[in-house]
């Protein structure tokens, strides 16, 4: 047999492609060989073996094979330390010299052979400085490559050679914006997980690739939960278990479970919720609660219950102990999924026979008694709960509201349990001040309780109390008559009238119609005069804010929304600012949505009759203009101006167009400012109206083709407005560049929702219709063509980019034939683009193709006719 090193490696090679079994054999062949002739030789060879993998791109096992047999013989090291960085160096050299080749399969392969090499590194492998910075610098050219296959291994060998500084810009950017889930997959497996890099392995949660979203909770497990920030953490569980994808929510599971419960909790639900502040982030409590409580992941301890806070010895007389806010979620949850089981197991029973029927029987009763152990005895130890925490202050407000909640599972059905749950809310409605808020006022200043969840839950409470709904009304309609007595005398604080309204609110927000309204109790108009118009006129802001609020729930519940009412509305809409002025917007999108805009209209003209007023939509629409909006901060964490809440009204509105044909008189206004506003660094700061835009405009330009005629038509009008330069006033160069930038983005955004699917059973030629669009794009570059400003051209080049990009029906003949002549206009006009001159050509020629008449002009009246009267030398 021939002993020759060639003959050697050969041989290796070769079997070596077979199985990855041989391969621990014949690394320590081949390195006994190395050792037994000069360095230089071998490493020749060497190389000779390995050049042939470069030519294969396909990824064929036995290459695979040879790639990792290869990189374990180069990331080889013994005792000879020295020996093998010799050759280690000089191999990693010629790996270098061939990852930037133009040959793709080259490129590939080498990135390939170095990754492998860099991951089977040692952590004590020293690597000359020099080379390691060669080796960072090459993998960051090939992490922009053009080819996915070679930034996937780029990526890989980025996360090992990561540092924690500012320089790994290029692969931070390939993690968060690389075209290609493998290659973000791949960059997130590999980075290493430091301060610095946590936050970006968090958002990955949100990438739209489910195996990238995967991979992150994956990685995200091994990392202990106090390393992240508390919103990370929320942010996290709340992605992953409600994730579209069952293998995602299968990988948070597992982190949930297996990783932060077990190993960083000692598998305490408690210290995890605390961990979660959940009075902060309430969902993701909830989140977790169900998880583990649907998967039996944690034991319920007997001896522990809702009676424990309660004083039952007699040694603190009068006292409770109060909850933490994880504890009163806890329990919560845990008695809201008892009460649930327990039913369900129960239904189950009765339509089961025989042994499972008793078996299911069995169960219902034991989540049923262990129910019953852990909520209070009565219903009067749970009010004496409930009142201690509330009278504690805003402080205990979570833990008050989870309690109110409670009563969901709570058995109400004896008078004495009614009665005595009675006085307690009639004690609650009638205190106006709380022991720690003094003469300040807390909470939002609209709702029951400073908040709209902690007001559900008590209008929870109350309902189940009240054994009917005339009796809740009643009940509310009492309270409110007697608070509004020292409002309607002159007396009150303005923290009684907002107690007073906010009761008030609860009555008319659960009215399905003024008809219920009890008014053996309270006569509508005398509320109206006394307590909601006077409030909408009080001194004090909040109190206006919260008369505002009422006066449209009132209008709401009324089949004719009454004609004062809407007049004291309007004065607030168009008197008021920041927050009243806010909830007007709000009350008068609610009223035309429930009543229309020619009611509201009709109404307000009946109160004036004979004097000039605009119409309501156009009022809004006026506010919508309003560029010198003031915002205004919410308790709730949200900025939201006149403006936002505008542009959400309008938005509802659009989306039912078919309803409000008043519409067609602000449509293509509205349209206008609703695109520049998704586009406007200002509504940054308001992620709800981003959110609720993007929404808005996918779903508007899907509806119908008489939508997407409304959005061509505003196309050319909002590239106008927005573009700068175009009047002659001057504009910093950085805002004109800042608009230009939006300008393109918006061009490019509404051309996307031109070619939008519809929805329905539309002809799908409607939708792919863009024959007027590209009639008003050759117009408008024709309306500048005597102005050469940097600006104007700049602004023509742009909508000739558009206007190539349209393509027109064969079935529009009549637009052919009116496109082809101003076409040619435009190709003189744009003379010095080559580039676009090229494309307007080509289409022209395609133009010619479509046209079955090409003999055949088209006079110039009906030119006239189709394009106005517009002189296109202008």
């Amino acid at each position: 047999m021939d002993s020759s090193p060639e003959a050697l490696l050969v041989r290796i090679f070769n079997e070596c492609q077979q199985a990855h079994a041989s391969h621990r054999r014949h690394l320590k062949d081949l390195v006994k060989s190395r050792r037994q002739q000069d360095q230089q030789e071998f490493a020749g060879l060497f190389k000779r073996f390995v050049t042939p993998i470069f030519d294969v791109m396909k990824k064929e096992p036995a290459v695979e094979r040879i790639v990792k047999f290869v990189a374990s013989v180069v990331s080889f090291r013994d005792e000879n330390a020295a020996e093998c960085d010799a050759f280690l160096e000089d191999f990693v050299d010629f790996l270098l010299s061939a990852v930037d080749s133009s040959n793709k399969s080259v490129r590939y392969r080498s990135c390939q052979i170095l990754s492998e090499v860099i991951m089977m590194l040692g952590e004590d492998t020293e690597v000359n400085a020099e080379l390691w910075d060669e080796m960072t610098a090459a993998m960051e050219r090939r992490i922009q490559d053009k080819i996915a296959g070679i930034r996937v291994f780029a990526a890989r060998s980025l996360g090992r050679l990561f540092s924690d500084d500012k320089d790994n810009s290029q692969y931070r950017l390939s993690l968060q914006f690389d075209p290609s889930p493998d290659v973000r997959k791949a960059a997130l497996l590999a980075i290493p997980v430091l301060n610095a890099t946590i936050s970006d392995i968090v958002s990955r949660t949100g990438d739209v690739s489910a195996a990238v979203r995967k991979a992150a909770c994956s990685v995200i497990r091994d990392i202990p939960i106090q390393s992240l920030s508390i919103r990370q953490r929320a942010l996290v569980l709340q992605r992953g278990l409600l994730d579209r994808e069952s293998t995602v929510q299968v990988e948070c599971r597992s982190l949930l479970k297996d990783g932060w419960l077990t190993r960083d909790c000692q598998k305490d639900p408690l210290i995890l919720l605390k961990l979660l502040d959940v009075e902060t982030n309430e969902k993701a409590g909830e989140l977790v609660m169900q998880q583990l409580l649907t998967e039996d992941c944690m034991v319920v301890d007997n001896s522990k219950s809702l009676r424990d806070y309660l004083d039952h010895d007699g040694t603190n007389e009068g006292k409770i102990r109060f909850m933490e806010p994880e504890e009163a979620l806890y329990w919560r949850t845990l008695c809201a999924h008892l009460h649930t089981e327990a039913q369900a197991k129960s239904s189950d029973a009765a339509k089961s026979r025989g042994a499972q029927a008793d078996v299911l029987e069995a169960v219902a009763a034991d989540k049923a008694q262990l129910l019953d152990s852990i909520l209070p005895a009565t219903v009067a130890e749970f009010v004496t709960l409930v009142e201690a925490h509330h009278t504690a202050g805003s402080s205990q407000s979570f833990v008050s509201r989870q309690l109110l909640l409670l009563a969901n599972v709570l058995d109400f059905s004896d008078m004495a349990s009614r009665k005595c749950a009675a006085a307690s809310i009639n004690n609650f409605l009638y205190q106006w001040t709380s022991p720690d808020r003094g003469p300040e006022m807390t909470g939002d200043g609209i709702y029951l309780g400073g908040g709209k969840e902690w007001s559900d839950a008590f209008v929870q409470l109350a309902k189940k109390v009240h054994a009917t709904p005339d009796a809740f009304e009643e009940a509310m309609a009492q309270v409110a008559l007697d608070l509004g007595k020292v409002c309607r005398e002159g007396g009150a604080g303005a923290l009684q009238w907002l107690q007073c309204l906010a009761t008030t609110g609860i009555l008319l927000e659960n009215l399905r119609s003024i008809r219920q309204f009890p008014a053996h109790v309270m006569e509508t108009q005398e509320m109206v005069d006394g307590l909601l118009i006077p409030a909408a006129n009080h001194l004090v802001a909040d109190v206006r804010r919260a008369g505002v609020r009422c006066l449209s729930l009132y209008c709401l519940s009324e089949e004719h929304p009454s004609v004062r009412v809407i007049r004291q509305l309007e004065e607030a809409l168009v008197k008021s600012s920041g927050a009243e002025k806010i909830m007007a917007i709000k009350g008068m999108f609610d009223l035309l949505m429930s009543h229309g805009a020619g009611l509201m209209d009709s109404q307000r003209a009946s109160h004036s009759p004979g004097q000039m007023q605009l119409p309501l939509l156009q009022l809004l629409a006026d506010i919508l203009s309003d560029q010198h909006d003031i915002y205004v901060q919410e308790d709730i964490g949200e900025t939201e101006s006149a403006r936002s809440v505008a542009a959400e009204g309008f938005a509802k509105l659009l989306l039912h167009s078919k309803r409000f044909p008043e519409l067609g008189l602000v449509r293509s206004r509205v349209l206008c400012d609703l695109f520049r506003m998704y586009f406007d660094e200002d509504t940054k700061s308001i992620p709800r109206l981003g959110q609720c835009l993007s929404v808005f405009f996918h779903n508007y330009a899907s509806a119908t083709p008489e939508h997407k005629r409304c959005i061509a038509e505003v196309f050319v009008p909002v590239l106008r407005k927005e573009w700068p330069g175009l009047t002659g006033s001057a504009c910093n160069s950085h805002i004109a560049a800042i608009r230009k930038k939006n300008a393109s983005q918006l061009s490019r955004f509404m051309l996307e929702l031109l070619k939008h699917p519809l929805f329905s059973h539309q002809n799908p030629d409607e939708s792919a219709d863009f024959a007027i669009l590209a009639i008003d794009l050759a117009r408008e570059i024709m309306r500048f063509s005597s102005r050469k400003t940097l600006a104007v051209k700049a602004y023509k080049s742009v909508l000739c980019k558009v206007l190539v990009s349209l393509k027109f029906l064969p079935s529009r003949q009549k637009e052919i034939k009116v496109m082809r002549p101003l076409l040619s206009l435009v190709i003189d006009e744009m003379a010095g683009e080559k580039l676009l001159l090229k494309e307007l050509r080509a289409m022209a020629a395609e133009l010619k193709s479509l046209d079955s008449t090409k003999d055949e002009t088209i006079g110039n009246d009906e030119l006239e006719t189709l394009l106005g009267n517009v002189d296109m030398k202008s």
